[in-house]
């Protein structure tokens, strides 16, 4: 039987109001925070090696925390996969939010030079893009909370988005909910930090003595 109790449950980031993430609960944060990457032999291989994320023994999770961890990374991903490209159910609402932002926003005055961006165009670019990453984004667009492009420049939101700008805005969402996943994978993956006791280290620094003792031998002759 565990004998911890996850006191907080991991919470699902409200798509409404992203980019804003929820907090980690207190027992998954000192987890994180605990995290150490390493050199050293794998338990699980056998093998070295030089990145190995480790814990703690005394912190690694239990089988009640590994799950819910796992269960949201899963739940997670799911939200990444709310695309057109994956699934055929996402297609209208992919339409819908496009044709919401052709009428609701005119072209700039700088394409009537160029070829303006089609409901094809728009489309092709964002199919792989999370529909809720879409709508939040262009909500932010709208309200003009967008912040700097990558010129250092303010958007110009009272036209639409070039169909590649409005992707870079809603990647950068989805960047962090898969920051996220990454992150919980690493400490999934945590073995525990190799420690040795104090007779240990007491042998080691006497072997360490003797060497250096004969190197120093060595050099004076």
């Amino acid at each position: 039987m565990d004998s911890i109790v996850i006191p907080e449950q991991l919470v699902l980031p409200d798509v409404r109001e992203l980019p804003r993430m929820p907090s980690l609960p207190g027992w998954v944060a000192l987890r994180l925070g605990l995290v150490k990457m390493v050199e050293q032999r794998s338990e699980k291989d056998g093998k070295f090696h030089q990145n190995l994320p480790t814990l703690p023994r005394s912190s690694l999770l239990s089988r009640l925390e590994r799950e819910a961890i796992e269960n949201y990374v899963v739940d997670l991903q799911q939200l990444c996969d709310h695309t057109a490209k994956k699934n055929d159910r996402f297609r209208s609402d992919l339409l819908a939010i496009i044709a919401r932002m052709m009428l609701g926003r005119p072209s700039s005055p700088q394409n009537e030079l160029g070829v303006e961006a089609s409901g094809e165009d728009y489309f092709d670019t964002l199919e792989d893009v999370p529909i809720w990453s879409l709508s939040s984004s262009y909500r932010r667009w709208l309200r003009g909370e967008v912040g700097l492009g990558p010129d250092g420049r303010a958007y110009v939101t009272q036209w639409r988005p070039d169909p590649t700008i409005w992707r870079r805005i809603a990647l950068e969402e989805v960047h962090k909910v898969q920051s996220r996943v990454v992150q919980l994978r690493t400490l999934l993956r945590a073995e525990p930090l190799a420690e040795f006791d104090e007779a240990h280290r007491a042998r080691m620094r006497e072997r360490f003595a003797d060497l250096l003792a004969t190197l120093k031998s060595a050099k004076i002759q």
